[in-house]
């Protein structure tokens, strides 16, 4: 289950440790981008 709780300073703190160590490498931390554009018209 996902604890829908607030993000406070230690939360963040404990997920950006957690991250890093899962998929961290000497080179830093790979992200993807993925951009989403909608154009709506009326």
């Amino acid at each position: 289950a996902l604890d829908s709780g607030p993000w406070g300073r230690k939360r963040l703190h404990g997920f950006d440790r957690e991250y890093r160590h899962r998929y961290g490498s000497k080179e830093g931390v790979p992200l993807t981008y993925h951009p989403l554009y909608c154009l709506a018209r009326n």
